[in-house]
């Protein structure tokens, strides 16, 4: 009888951590302004590329097996190999520097792995061979900062067989709150996130796998001072989708009078490309959000200079910046409301983070056919991170 390969395309059970109303109480910050908020955006990059999956023959033979097999089990190889928690100890240097008071992250995958039997059959337990929250949050202690998620929005989760397991990959979007701040200066409330309709399907190995992209939202207020923020992860394959799933956006949790943020990673080319694939990054989903009335935070605070966040090599071993657009974004809209809905975004400093070479680590990297090459990591991730520092104004 022939075995027929299953994808594993489901969403993960929705995790919402919220906090309570009021954050513990801290000592307040030095003399920030009146209904200051500093916002972070940082894509973690799953440490590979992963698009070689995306191309794999149908498993109608023993010969196609293990191409897909080899296959996936030298990707995670590279997952492995990108040395995240010696990444993530960058990302939490980059966030005690610059003390937000709310990060959206992008890719943030857990990996797993699962035992299988002749017939392809899952057999004992699920091991979690990395979880990049778990590993970013304990870095973000060891610092003594204090950060919690307020939102895990899930997204693609697919498994795939490698040589001897299932390697599964969750993919999630989430916001993180700082919970050392007096209750006056941040209280958080109304968690929200969906998974975008618009989704891109591929027709890999003999099965699909939907490449799900998701948004999450908060609402947060600073001195009696509301506002709503929102981050994201467009997709990139498709074509020109990121514009329908900005119109979710739009139709969405951008549909309020409160002041927004709108932050993350928007595959939609604000500076243009100066060169490579410009049909990755449409501008489309970008101007649509100046037609809406949004803001670049990046424009009003460096008009005269690039700003470029994508995006470096897959191994982060090159010891130039690759940079050649600008997709990772802060985009503000004042409010429309009235009272402490009412309120207009001031923006006092705008930068980029990890934007030099340095070096992080060296690695090894072992493939499955025993080749392996040690090379130096010098970039935390494939993206630049952004940050923005906003006084919300009556």
């Amino acid at each position: 009888m022939s075995k027929t390969y299953h994808f594993g395309t489901l969403l993960i059970v929705a995790i919402l951590v919220a906090l309570v109303s009021e954050l513990p109480a801290a000592q307040p910050p030095g003399h920030a302004p009146v209904g200051e908020v500093t916002v972070l955006s940082r894509n973690l990059y799953y440490g590979a590329d992963l698009s070689p999956l995306t191309d794999l023959p149908a498993p109608v033979d023993g010969g196609a097996f293990l191409e897909i097999m080899f296959t996936v089990e030298s990707v995670f190889a590279e997952v492995i190999a990108s040395d995240y928690p010696a990444r993530a100890a960058v990302f939490a240097q980059e966030i005690a520097d610059t003390q937000p008071t709310l990060i959206g992250l992008q890719e943030v995958a857990t990996f797993t792995t699962q035992p299988f039997g002749p017939d392809l059959q899952p057999i004992g337990e699920e091991t979690v061979e990395i979880d990049f929250l778990a590993v970013l949050l304990d870095e973000l202690a060891a610092l003594d900062l204090h950060y919690e998620p307020v939102v895990i929005a899930p997204g693609t989760d697919a498994a795939m067989p490698g040589l001897f397991s299932y390697v599964r990959m969750i993919d999630h979007e989430v916001i993180l709150a700082r919970t050392d701040l007096p209750a006056a200066n941040l209280k958080v409330s109304n968690p929200q996130w969906d998974v975008f309709t618009n989704a891109v399907v591929f027709e890999t190995g003999g099965g699909e796998v939907h490449l799900l992209r998701s948004w999450a939202a908060i609402d947060g207020k600073v001195q009696g001072r509301e506002f709503r923020l929102i981050t994201t992860h467009l997709n990139a394959e498709g074509d020109n989708i990121q514009l329908d799933q900005m119109i979710e956006l739009l139709e969405g949790p951008a549909n309020t009078d409160m002041p927004v943020v709108m932050i993350g990673d928007y595959n939609s080319a604000a500076g243009g490309v100066v060169d490579g694939p410009i049909w990755s990054w449409p501008v489309d989903a970008y101007e649509l959000l100046l037609d809406e009335g949004f803001q670049d935070a990046w424009t009003i605070a460096h008009p005269e200079e690039d700003g470029f966040t994508a995006a470096q090599a897959s191994f982060l071993d090159n010891d130039e910046s690759l940079a050649i657009t600008r997709i990772d974004l802060v985009m503000i809209r004042d409010g429309n409301g009235s009272g402490a809905k009412k309120g207009q975004w001031h923006t006092h400093e705008v930068g980029l983070l990890g934007d030099k070479p340095q070096f992080i680590t060296e690695s090894t990297l072992m493939y499955p056919d025993g080749s392996e090459f040690t090379f130096p990591i010098y970039w935390p991730s494939d993206h630049v991170g952004l940050f923005a520092r906003l006084q919300l104004q009556p």
